[in-house]
Parts: structure tokens; sequence; C-alpha cells
């Protein structure tokens, strides 16, 4: 590799966070519908850590994490599939499954076995009316399973015995029993049911209707309409709801504006009641609960394109804590994820962000390089900010591997951005290493994401160190200029 007309102003700076993922914040996935996308949202920084480009489906809209959070399974609704994403630094799909017309909620059973999946079907009813099942082990489908008309969101009970789904095309709820995965019962509720959440006790099912304004309250053992709940004023075409981790408080997103807040606390005088609401000015359409019950999510569309962060423990109405922007592009990416789109960071692994800026000048292939002095020790675990060269040190139990991953994109090209031309041009990281000197050159892989940049094929062992320092190869026809762009090194068990 030539040396000539060498870069110069090379700046290298590492934002470690390295969290033991057993403690670590959950992460959210939200499905651009119209970006044919998938964001990844850190929820312990509210930010975007990556962006699943790479075979995702058209028209992704509904949602569910797996209970250990090591996949995600997205319905493509405009792709009649099923995308299944393996969770990480950085996430990716690994598996594409077909299923029926249409597929709009999903939802995975509490033993991570199975997946339920509502096909919609078409303006002529084909290929939809049914709920696929599929098998998580081998990801194949192992039943379809007829219900009601147009079914759109649904919800498996706590001790995995049923699946509630709501039949959109009607006034039903479609009751499947999961033993026979066959349905066994149909419900009455109000018009347009679209989605279905279930209490964590399992003893009550509370269903959005979207044409009569209202939620349906449902006792899960006789199978009966208990209550009707009216929205909160001014709040109309409720769609995705979501209960609180104690089973006291139902969230409801109304595609008008509004998320309503309603009281299900039985020993409370204001039971099956809305409490208060607020306008987000947008048409929310997902909505989650955090696992401590402290933040509630909404995917916010219209436009807007948020995901609205809400704190629970706030006075009414609750407080708006951050809204994170999704990705834009001409048409609105219309973020939807319809169902339980939060979950736990995928076990045994770690990960940083970094910076990455240089200062380009024009001139042959030539190498970017790093040549701080060496800096303490990074312990799993401890967050700390080093310019230059970095030391990983394998506080766990088990062997480690160093992996990494561009976030910075313009379109599918990855790499760092310009700092000037309003971030149109990228310095394509088609090569990148890390490790003592550098390491050795690896490929950029089409999402984003490098192949293990350890300095050697072993694994590093645990108690041991490594001294890590970027390298670039940067292509003579790379327009000259300031380039910075933020990368994903991600620190796991081998």
């Amino acid at each position: 590799m030539k040396q000539k007309n060498l870069i110069v102003g090379i700046t290298f700076v590492a934002l470690l966070a390295l969290v033991c993922i057993a403690s670590a914040q959950p992460f959210a996935y939200i499905a651009n519908y119209n970006g044919n996308t998938i964001s990844v949202v850190d929820l312990a920084t509210n930010t975007v850590t990556g962006t699943i480009t790479a075979n995702v489906g058209q028209g992704p809209n509904g949602v569910a994490v797996s209970p250990d959070g090591s996949t995600v399974y997205v319905t493509n609704s405009l792709g009649n599939s099923i995308s299944v994403i393996k969770a990480g630094s950085p996430s990716v799909v690994t598996a594409t499954i077909a299923v029926g017309t249409a597929p709009q909620g999903i939802a995975v059973s509490p033993d991570g076995k199975y997946v339920y999946v509502a096909n919609y079907g078409n303006a002529a009813n084909n290929g939809g009316n049914t709920v696929s099942v599929i098998q998580t082990s081998t990801n194949t489908i192992i039943a379809t399973v007829p219900v009601g008309t147009k079914p759109y969101g649904l919800a498996v009970t706590p001790d995995n015995s049923a699946v509630y789904v709501a039949d959109s095309g009607t006034t039903t709820v479609s009751v499947i029993q999961t033993s026979t995965n066959t349905a066994t019962a149909t419900i009455t509720v109000g018009t347009k049911p679209m989605d279905v959440a279930v209490s964590p006790d399992g003893s009550t099912v509370y269903v959005t209707n979207q044409g009569s304004n209202t939620i349906s309250v449902i006792n899960a053992k006789s199978n009966v309409v208990t209550a009707t709940i009216p929205n909160w004023p001014g709040a109309a075409n409720p769609i995705g709801l979501a209960t609180s981790p104690e089973g006291n408080t139902l969230y409801v997103a109304d595609s008008n504006g509004w998320v309503t807040v309603i009281d299900i606390n039985p020993n409370s005088a204001t039971f099956n009641t809305p409490t208060w609401g607020v306008n987000t000015l947008g048409a929310p359409y997902g909505i989650e609960v955090s696992p401590d019950g402290k933040y509630l999510y909404v995917t916010n569309e219209g436009g807007v394109n948020q995901l609205l962060i809400f704190d629970t423990e706030q006075p009414n109405p609750h407080q708006i804590l951050a809204d994170v922007a999704m990705p834009f592009i001409p048409g609105f990416n219309s973020p939807a994820s319809l169902g339980k789109f939060i979950g736990p960071a995928p076990s045994g692994t770690s990960q940083s962000n970094f910076q990455f800026t240089t200062q380009l000048t024009a001139g042959q292939n030539t190498q970017v390089t790093n040549s701080n002095p060496a800096l303490p020790g990074i312990t799993q675990g401890v967050i700390q900010t080093l310019p230059g060269i970095f030391t990983l040190h394998n506080s766990g139990g088990h062997s480690a591997k160093v992996e990494a991953a561009f976030t910075s994109h313009v379109g599918l090209t990855y790499g760092l951005l310009s700092a000037t031309g309003a971030g149109t041009s990228i310095l394509e990281a088609k090569y990148f290493s890390m490790g003592p000197t550098g390491g050795t050159l690896v490929p950029l892989k089409s999402d984003g994401s490098l192949a293990t940049i350890m300095p050697s094929t072993a694994p590093l062992a645990p108690g041991a160190t490594v001294v890590l320092d970027g390298k670039l190869d940067v292509p003579s026809t790379q327009t000259p200029g300031a380039y910075a762009g933020t990368i994903i090194l991600i620190f796991s068990n081998a």
C-alpha cells in the first residue's frame, strides 16, 4: 500500500460505553413503513444506533421481539413476508419467511417457541383472514389458522394458552387455542377492532375499536366483554395499546394525534376510566412501555417521524422527555411498529460508539492511521472518553471478539460523511481495521458491518487486553475535505 500524499489532521475520538448487558437498557426496533427500513434505538441514550436496510421487505409494520432479545420479527405488509432479524451490533436480517397476504400484527409466545402473524388479506380477501403460526427453531410455518375478516393486531396470553386476534373487518375478536392451533371462540366487541393487549396476569384482554372509538374489556376466563371504555375527549381512531408492567394502567395510541391513559386498577376510584390525554400533533400508531414501567414509547406518524418518549412518573399529563427522529425520505418514513417493539439487549454483547474524523487531501491511495500513544485500559462496564489508541480489557468470564459497523450512510453506502456539503458526500470505508498498528484491513459489508477485526484469529481470552488502533484505506479518487462518522464497536462473547 502506497504511503504518498499522506492525509493530515487526523483525529480519532473514542466514546466507550462498554456496558454489561445483563443490566443494560433495552432496545426499540422501529419499522419505517415507507422507508422499508428498521431503526434500532438504544433506550439508554435514546439515540438511533443503527438502521437495517439490507433484506428488509416492503412496508414493514408489525414488530415482535423474542423474550431474550436475540431475535426481532417484522411483518412486511406489502411483501407478504416476515423478516427475521438477529439482534446485535449491527442487527441484520438472517431469514425471510413467506406468509399470507398483507401481514400486519405479530406476536411471539412468552416461551419464545412460536410466532403468530395476522394475515390481513387484500381487497378481494385473498390470502388473508388467517393467522400463520411459525416455529422459531426452524423458521417454518406449522399451521395456518382461519379467523375473522381482516385480522390486524394480536396478542398471546402470558401462559401461552391462547392468542387473541382483532378482526378489523368485522366487530369480533377471534380466540385461538394454541395447543391445537384452532380458533375456538369469537367475541363481539366494537366496530373495526385494531389491536389487542393482555394484562400481565392474563386475566383481562383489552381491544381498541377504531370505528367505535372505544376500548373493549374482556374477561379472559369466560371470554365475555365486561366493560366498554370511552376514549379521552378529543381523541379518536385508537389503534395500538399497551399495559403497564404492574397491570394498573392502559396506554392507547390514537391516530388522530392523541395518546390516552386509562386507569385499569380495580381498586381505584377511576377504574376503567381515561384519566388524561395529550395531543402529539402527529399520528400515534405503535405504543409500548419500558420493562420497569417508567417510560412510555410511542411511534408518531403523520409526517413528524418520531419516537416519542414519556416519563410515566411525572404528574399528568406525562412529560415528553424526548423525541427520537426517524430517518426521513420524501413521502415520509411513517414509523409504525405495531406490537411489542421493545426488547432486552441481546445477551453476551457490549458495544461502544466512537467518532472517526479526518481531513483528506487529494492524492494517491493511502491509509489513514492513528498514531497517538496508548492510553489506560477499558474495563467492561466503565464509560470513558479516550482520544487516540485505546486498550480493551476482557473482564468477563468468556472469550471475546471485537467487531465493528459504520452507522453513517448515504443511501446504501456506508462510511464517513462529509462535514461540508450538507453531508451528501461520503468517504466509503470499503476497507477498515482495528488492532495493533491498525491490524489487517477487512472489507465492508453491504449493511455497513465489518467482519471480526481482532488482531488475530484467536479470540480475546478472559482477563486479556488488546491495544486497538484504527486504519482506513482511502481511494485516490476520494473528494478532498473533512469527513466524520460514527462507528459501533462490538465487544462480545466469542
